[in-house]
């Protein structure tokens, strides 16, 4: 890896819509971008994110994602007044990452098993 390929990866990202698009099997799919942790951050990883998140620009915007953000709170990983819809940027600017580990877009029931 190159040092601008490494500088890439682990760029701290700006706060706002975290949309981007990626090949997938050969085709152009909507999903959100990996924010990566500072070198002493923690790093959330989810499954896949969902449509509506996808689609906000911000990752767990539906019903069990706010779950998450709220349980975040509650461990103060959050602060108390950290705005859900926008809650990632909050992760990000306390120094800590999330991302994916399947990168296609899908309702919660209709994730594959793979």
């Amino acid at each position: 890896m190159t040092p601008d390929e490494l500088a890439a990866l682990t760029r701290r990202p700006d706060p706002g819509p975290h949309r981007t698009t990626i090949q997938l099997d050969g085709v152009e799919t909507a999903t959100l971008a990996d924010l990566p942790p500072s070198r002493d951050g923690l790093l959330f990883v989810g499954l896949n994110p969902s449509p509506v998140s996808v689609e906000a620009g911000h990752y767990h915007q539906g019903r069990l994602g706010q779950r998450f953000w709220a349980r975040l709170k509650t461990a103060t990983i959050l602060p108390a007044d950290a705005d859900l819809v926008e809650a990632d940027d909050a992760l990000v600017a306390r120094g800590h990452g999330i991302t994916d580990l399947i990168k296609r877009p899908s309702a919660r029931d209709e994730a594959a098993d793979l």
